[in-house]
């Protein structure tokens, strides 16, 4: 609604500077344009008050909402809320001042200066562009009401389609048009849901656990797929995202996360941080022959320079050699220090073997010049 507010409340000033100007070619000031709003028409002053707020909180909010997600969001939240605060206020500080200047300055010198029909029009023009703003204001409002009375017929094609009741697993049910999503269907009957993202399936924190049988559900999208893909929950189908699941028939479901749930709170509590994306690099070392068969399921983007790690004897079978498989990569980002065990500590199986031992050594003596 503050949006919608806005072209209503801004017409007053639009018509009266920029269409005087295009249509008659008006020299509208700040000296004019004050003194219209403090002494001619004095309520236009606390329209321009209301457009000036209503405007600013406006995009604060869609701000808030770009910026939340952001890994810096968390630190310069307050730096952010100071300048919110700041800045309207000093701009109603500044038109305040400008207004009273011109109510102290005016006098019939002032205006014969200030208030020619070169500045502010004849009669007849101020005229032309009051019904201008009329008119205007007469279309935008029937536009609202078409757009009320289409929503209105919407609701009822809706229900024509066909209902569905969804439960929410604590004794809540709903009952909601066919295609709505789960979430879409919440926000709707205002029942409270977690979702970081608005809806726009990048969080995950709008997941829901279906009860029940879930295989006549439509099968999840690429976007709802890699989502769950990354938070570990695709390979349950049980799981899905309410801002993505359309159901076609009742469904019952349970909230994973709390409704009250914020993306500050995910940044800042439980291991898996949902909320914020990272990017990771896992490393491991592999001793038994598994890179192999990682390289083949695994797509390894960044990888380690290792050093050759020596092969230890196991008991009862004969000494292992010495491999050295490379990892595939894309950017050399460091080196991994090998570390072996003295003589006295190796494995019962590789006491005796002094090839081992003279690998360990060699070995360590590589990575310690390398690493210097």
């Amino acid at each position: 609604m503050l949006g919608l507010s806005i072209p209503a409340l801004v017409i007053t000033h639009l018509a009266g500077v920029r269409f005087g100007q295009t249509l008659f070619g008006h020299e509208k000031l700040y000296p004019q344009v004050l003194f219209a709003y403090w002494i001619v028409w004095p309520v236009k002053m606390w329209l321009m008050y209301a457009v000036m707020i209503i405007a600013w909180i406006h995009g604060c909010i869609g701000l808030y909402f770009w910026l939340r997600m952001k890994a810096f969001y968390q630190r310069a939240a307050p730096f952010l809320l100071g300048a919110a605060v700041l800045v309207p206020t000093l701009a109603m500080l500044g038109l305040y001042q400008g207004g009273r200047s011109v109510v102290d300055g005016d006098s019939v010198e002032w205006r014969a200066e200030n208030l020619s029909p070169r500045q502010v029009g004849t009669p007849v023009e101020q005229a032309v562009l009051e019904s201008i703003e009329e008119y205007f204001l007469i279309g935008y409002l029937g536009l609202l009401g078409l757009v009320l009375l289409a929503r209105g017929a919407r609701a009822l094609n809706e229900r024509r389609g066909g209902m569905i009741t969804l439960s929410y697993g604590n004794g809540r049910t709903v009952r909601v048009p066919k295609g709505l999503s789960v979430l879409e269907a919440s926000l709707r009957n205002n029942v409270p849901h977690a979702s970081v993202c608005g809806g726009r399936a990048r969080c995950s924190t709008c997941r829901i656990r279906i009860i029940g049988d879930y295989a006549s559900l439509p099968q999840p999208s690429k976007r709802e797929a890699f989502v769950l893909d990354r938070v570990g929950a695709g390979s349950d189908p049980a799981i899905r995202l309410a801002c993505q699941l359309r159901p076609e028939a009742d469904l019952s479901f349970f909230q994973i996360f709390l409704p009250q749930i914020t993306a500050a709170s995910l940044r800042t509590s439980g291991p898996s941080r949902i909320g914020e994306e990272r990017y990771l690099v896992s490393m491991f070392v592999d001793m038994r022959g598994s890179t192999k068969l990682a390289e083949k399921t695994l797509a390894v983007r960044y990888g380690f320079h290792r050093q050759p790690l020596p092969r230890r004897g196991v008991a009862g079978r004969d000494r292992m050699r010495r491999t050295t498989e490379p990892v595939r990569r894309r950017r050399a980002i460091g080196a991994v220090r090998a570390r072996c065990r003295p003589a006295n500590r190796l494995p019962p199986g590789a006491q005796g073997g002094s090839h081992d031992r003279r690998q360990c050594r060699r070995a360590e003596s590589v990575s310690q010049a390398r690493s210097a």
